[in-house]
């Protein structure tokens, strides 16, 4: 199939052989000007018959074959264009250095002047007498082949008709399930609460209908969940009007007849009568009047929003509480058609896969009569990725044959090379990518030569596919951030699934990356052991480093290969490796893309300088690399990436200092730089890569090359950039010089200074600088840190900022009015030795103050004194939206917090001499999920703070003091009023001696953490409270361990379940804590309420060495405040 996507291709070169044969050349010689015209023309047309081939996606063997010579000759020629252009490039740089190295105004004019004149010079000269005698003979085979395929187009005219969608391979599905659902009883559970829950009357939605959407990769078993919901007694029950289409094509006219057949009862024959759309919209609304209705629209792939909307108007006459469910396969239609919740369907876990495995590749045969079989299914099984569709085709080709060979053979396949019938896996998937744009089939099949498993970084994938030249423009908009929209739109149809945790890392689930290997065998290739065969016709290959001698082998017959990916998995020797990939390179000479992954290299071969078309290096080592000087006539090259895993102790760079960095403005066209911190520090005149798209640090110095005005020119840089040793800056001129009020791409800026020490600007110097430094508009996050001015810059009210981080300003004494700035949601103020006062300044002269700010930390204030809000009109309204507020270390700090409204997650820690909050108790706002967490020696008086109107409201407290001992009778009172309170946990509490005896009277308390107090050796005489769920206990005393066992003296207080024994434990030494074996029980309740489906967030089985779960932010409790 990836043949066909050889017009994408063909297309651009095309445009190029066009532009070159307009003005781009017109100096040249007649017979070559013409030579490229007629070449254009021939172009042209050979590209609208590509175009009618892919639309048909013929299966003629000997059309394919010609598609693909034709496409190699295109290669060549995009080789002889390329080079062209790059002879251009090597000139413009020539000039340049030279105007550069001239002194005086009027040498400069002078040479300048003189390049003008040269041009036409410079364009005879980019093309050679060789590239003249290529151009001719790729030229002349072109039309051979033209000619040929011009011929056979006639004989197979019937082939390239355009291919419609009846012609794909649909699946029709209907309500009646055929097999049992299986490892599915909680998302059938909570899909059926879904369809059963009364509608939202106060919704904003204009409709009296609700949607559901089922979403998730092809064969995982959204159909089989829908239908599983759509028979259930209750689902039954509560709807009237109960209605099933397959909704794949998305006809209007024809799925509108078939759910008023369903709702009417009736054939639909009976109304192809109706040929309006109108006629059949408006019976349909008839029908549906004052019903009830479940509609399920299985498998909908349609993103045209036009036709949802049309199609929902006749649902508009139902009674509330209708429902539309649907699956699909692609998140945005799930957007799209305004889901009120989306299910997010992913394989089964190993627990219930392994048994509906084993059970479709035994079938009625026990597994244990056949224990090989039984390992060999185990490894089958984990190659499925949990999906009950591949159990069933691979399970199918396992029962038909319980013969060792033949299980291990199929171990050894990959899953496209089975035989399978069109309702299996393979062919449900491949169907996905029948239905992708052709750009992104490209883009996704690239993705084959990886291995599976492999964590893709989004930066490089996207610096590979414009490498290739798969980003199609679009007007003025970047290519990255075309690319990017690539990215999220594979992702919202699961082709890609975020990796690590991260949202800039991404794999492919196992069963696609085998689809991407089907659909690509002839242009992507990934080498996986020394008997595989490469193909001659391959552009993408990958490798690992044992097999280069494989690649070294067939080097010479791939003559258009674009990427060669290298993987090292096992140690190598250095120099032999360095030196094959030496006479591999010396072959390939057409490369767009090198890649080098985790291996042990410390220099680049000089093959690489000879590679005239490279546009994106990716190297990925354990040691520094150095690079030769050769790298830098790269003309062509767009990325560079080292990623240098262990650095060198000798040099920790991972850019060799023997290098000449000063070079590397001659990579003209560099778009994206991936290096060390350190290696940017060392390299001179960035400002010269003019192209530069991201740009994370820059360390100002006041030799030359390395001055801030290098950011001058850099007017294209995007994302976030972290300005360093600001302190070699002295003048506003020369921060001006910066021209960041010119990067209106820049949402990040972070602006640093060093430790005041002797030599450092002056107050006014400081002030300056920050005025100079002024960002521009479009700005929505500013760290500011070690700023040793008093005021503020004029510029810092820019009003999009959402995020403001002050850090280390010691002598910063005037803010300003940061409450005016409308979409601020994140002000984070620590360490500003000199302020005193949060007033009337700091919160501006408007109605409304800080609207949107959502987090406010501040932390260490040695001096702030007065939070005051007496001067404010009554009327202002303060923090409306606050849900966190952390004051950490503010000794001087006096109440009240002028906080009318009571956050979810409140952290203290101010000092022993604190005001109580007088806040007007009418105006709190009452929330029933507020986190308090108190960590300090003065804990009772910080808790003044909360107001006792608010404590109802707390659902979750956190507890740290080394000065706490035990429990006053007005503590314990104090706990009693926490009367929502679910969460409660004491850590390193290290004096303390005894829990509160109150714990038993907080019964809405579920879960209780007791982690790191050494000197609590028994629960409360009295128990627990009798809804206890959970209780964590971790590093805490040897008899508390063994009061807690089950024939402890608590043992009692902590079991629910009298069958039920508590878990062992093992030795544990209380001098020790850090050995301490910590235990969890959860009781049987809980997961009583699990398996009925109840609102527990208990696990089901015990679980040993866990400790504290629940965290503030990103920091541990006991750190946080």
């Amino acid at each position: 199939m990836a043949e066909w996507l050889a017009s994408s291709f063909i297309g651009r070169l095309t445009d190029k052989i066009c532009s070159y044969a307009g003005n781009q050349y017109e100096h040249q010689s007649y017979d070559t000007e013409e030579k490229i015209k007629q070449l254009g023309s021939k172009a042209k047309m050979i590209k609208d018959l590509i175009h009618a081939a892919e639309a048909s996606q013929t299966s003629n063997l000997i059309f394919a074959d010609y598609i693909l010579r034709l496409k190699n000759e295109f290669y060549v020629l995009d080789d002889i264009f390329d080079k062209f252009d790059y002879r251009k490039m090597e000139e413009k740089v020539r000039n340049r250095n030279k105007s550069q190295a001239a002194h005086g105004f009027f040498q400069w004019r002078l040479l300048n002047h003189a390049a003008k004149h040269a041009q036409v010079v410079i364009n005879r000269l980019c093309f050679s007498d060789q590239d003249l005698n290529d151009l001719l003979e790729a030229t002349r085979m072109l039309d051979n082949v033209h000619s040929e395929m011009s011929n056979l187009t006639k004989l197979v005219q019937s082939d390239l008709a355009p291919r419609s969608d009846d012609s794909l391979e649909w699946r029709i599905t209907t309500s009646i399930s055929g097999t049992k659902l299986f490892g599915r009883d909680n998302e059938k559970e909570s899909l059926v609460k879904l369809l059963l829950q009364p509608f939202d009357a106060t919704s904003s939605s204009s409709r009296n209908f609700s949607v559901i959407s089922i979403v998730g990769v092809g064969g995982v078993g959204k159909t089989s969940l829908a239908q599983a919901a759509f028979n259930d007694p209750a689902v039954m029950a509560r709807f009237t009007t109960k209605v099933w289409a397959c909704a794949h094509r998305f006809d209007l006219k024809s799925m509108s007849i078939e759910i008023l057949a369903e709702a009417s009862s009736r054939r639909q024959e009976n109304f192809h009568n109706l040929r309006s759309l109108e006629k059949i919209q408006l019976s349909l609304m008839k029908h549906l009047r004052g019903k009830r209705f479940l509609i399920v629209l299985d498998d909908v792939w349609n993103e045209a929003s036009g036709k949802w909307e049309m199609l929902s108007r006749s649902f508009q006459s139902a009674k509330q509480g209708s429902i539309v469910l649907i699956t699909t396969r692609n998140q945005r239609i799930s957007d799209m058609m305004e889901a009120k919740e989306s299910m997010k369907l992913e394989g089964l876990g190993n627990k219930d896969f392994l048994p509906f495995f084993m059970n479709c590749a035994f079938g009625c045969h026990n597994p244990g009569h056949y224990p090989k079989l039984l390992q060999l299914g185990q490894q089958i099984a984990r190659k499925m990725g949990g999906s009950p569709l591949a159990a069933k085709t691979v399970g199918g080709a396992l029962k038909s044959n319980l013969e060792e060979d033949h299980w291990r053979r199929i171990l050894a396949s990959k899953l496209w090379q089975l035989h399978q019938n069109e309702y299996d896996i393979v062919p449900a998937l491949r169907l996905s990518y029948e239905q992708l744009p052709k750009h992104l089939k490209q883009c996704f099949a690239y993705c084959s030569i990886f291995p599976k498993n492999h964590c893709f970084e989004k930066d490089s994938l996207v610096q590979m596919w414009m490498a290739l030249g798969f980003v199609q423009p679009d007007g003025q908009r970047r290519l990255e951030d075309i690319a990017g929209e690539y990215i999220d739109d594979l992702s919202s149809r699961f082709f890609f699934q975020n990796a690590a945790g991260r949202s800039n890392r991404f794999a492919i689930h196992d069963l696609l990356h085998d689809v991407g290997e089907s659909v690509s065998t002839k242009d992507h290739f990934k080498l996986e052991n020394e008997t595989s065969e490469i193909p001659r016709s391959v552009n993408h290959l990958s490798s690992n480093a044992t097999h280069l001698k494989k690649v070294y082998e067939f080097a010479h017959e791939m003559k258009n290969l674009r990427s060669l990916v290298v993987f090292g998995e096992k140690p190598l020797a250095r120099p032999a490796f360095v030196e094959l990939f030496e006479e591999v390179l010396k072959q390939l000479k057409g490369l767009r893309i090198v890649v080098l992954h985790d291996l042990p290299v410390t220099q680049l071969p000089e093959a690489i300088g000879n590679l005239v078309h490279l546009r994106y290096l990716e190297i990925q080592s354990s040691h520094a690399v150095e690079f030769p000087n050769f790298l830098y006539k790269l003309y062509h090259l767009q990325g560079l990436k080292i990623k240098i895993k262990m650095l060198s102790s000798v040099n920790s760079y991972g850019w060799s200092p023997k290098a000449h960095p000063a070079a590397i403005g001659d990579l003209i066209n560099l778009r994206y730089l991936r290096i060390s911190p350190e290696s940017l520090y060392a390299i001179p005149g960035i400002g010269s890569l003019t192209l530069l798209q991201d740009l994370e640090q820059f360390h100002a110095r006041k030799s030359s090359g390395f001055q801030i005005k290098e950011l001058g020119n850099l007017r294209q840089l995007h994302g976030e950039i972290c300005i360093k040793n600001l302190d070699n800056v002295r003048s506003k001129k020369h921060a001006q010089e910066a021209r960041l009020c010119n990067k209106e791409h820049l949402r990040k800026l972070s602006l640093y200074w060093n430790y005041h020490r002797q030599g450092c600007p002056s107050t006014w110097e400081y002030e300056e600088v920050l005025e100079g430094l002024q960002p521009h508009q479009n700005l929505i996050e500013l760290k500011i840190r070690r700023y040793m001015g008093i005021r503020s810059p004029s510029w810092m009210q820019t009003s999009n900022l959402e995020y403001i981080e002050l850090s280390h300003c010691n002598r910063w004494k005037l803010l300003p009015s940061l409450g005016q700035l409308p979409f601020l949601r994140f002000l984070h103020m620590r360490s500003m030795a000199e302020l005193e006062e949060l007033g009337a300044q700091f919160y501006g002269d408007n109605g409304t103050a800080f609207e949107s700010l959502e987090e406010l930390k501040i932390e260490d204030m040695p001096e702030l004194k007065e939070w005051s809000y007496s001067s404010i009109e009554p009327s202002c309204n303060l923090f409306p939206r606050l849900t966190k507020l952390h004051i950490r270390n503010c000794p001087k700090l006096r109440g009240p917090i002028p906080t009318p409204t009571l956050p979810k997650e409140i952290a203290l820690l101010l000092s022993d001499k604190i005001t109580p909050i007088a806040n007007d108790k009418n105006k709190l706002c009452k929330r029933q999920d507020s986190r308090l967490v108190l960590t300090t020696d003065r804990i009772w008086r910080v808790a003044q703070c909360i107001p006792e109107a608010s404590l109802g409201f707390i659902h979750w407290l956190e507890m740290s003091s080394s000065f706490l001992v035990t429990f006053t009778a007005e503590q314990e009172e104090w706990l009693q009023q926490l009367s929502y309170l679910r969460h409660l946990s004491f850590s390193e509490c290290n004096n303390m001696t005894c829990l509160p005896a109150v714990l038993k009277s907080i019964t809405s308390l579920e879960t209780l953490h007791i982690k790191k107090c050494p000197e609590v050796k028994s629960l409360p005489q009295n128990g627990l409270p009798g809804g206890l769920k959970e209780i964590h206990i971790n590093a805490c005393h040897r008899e508390l361990k063994q009061r807690c066992s089950w024939s402890g003296a608590d043992g009692h207080k902590i079991s629910h379940d009298q069958g039920q024994p508590l878990p062992k434990f093992g030795e544990w030494d209380v001098n020790n804590p850090a050995s301490a074996e910590g235990f969890t029980v959860i009781f049987n309740k809980a997961r009583d309420e699990k398996k009925t489906g109840g609102n527990s967030g208990a696990a089901a089985t015990p679980s040993r060495n866990e400790g504290l779960q629940p965290d503030i932010g990103d920091h541990h409790p006991s750190k946080t405040v």
